[in-house]
């Protein structure tokens, strides 16, 4: 993985996520950046070569699935906090055995199955989300 770019992501000193899109020059100078798998400081790279990206200072191999597993959340949470909605749409199978008479389609030995979208917004029963939270 040494030709690959992995961390297009880091946390600030508030431990808010940061893409290295975002990074100017003068961000580059006053801020400081972390890995949020391991902590070790992250060193924002804008060269004129290579992806612009976030070298991990030190040895990075032991954090990588982890950092991609936290990134995940990370930006679950930005987008719960960024968004007016936070929709999620799953499929619900139904069945259907009671049209005997009206249903065209009924067999004795089998019922009528369908998968039918649910969307739900959770912003309607939640106002909060973190990163990790013990219950």
């Amino acid at each position: 993985m040494a030709d690959c770019i992995k961390y297009h992501y880091a946390l600030d000193e508030q431990d808010k996520t940061v893409c290295i899109d975002n990074v100017s020059d003068e961000d580059k100078n006053l801020h400081t950046y972390h890995c949020m798998s391991c902590g070790s400081m992250m060193i924002p790279r804008r060269g004129k070569i290579r992806e612009w990206h976030f070298a991990h200072k030190g040895n990075d191999e032991q954090c990588y699935e982890t950092y991609i597993h936290l990134l995940s959340k990370y930006l679950i949470k930005k987008k719960f906090d960024d968004s007016d909605k936070f929709e999620i749409c799953y499929y619900k199978n139904t069945e259907c055995c009671s049209f005997k008479s009206k249903c065209i389609f009924f067999d004795e030995n089998k019922c009528c199955k369908e998968s039918e979208p649910l969307t739900y917004d959770l912003k309607k029963y939640y106002d909060t989300c973190e990163v990790e939270q013990n219950i």
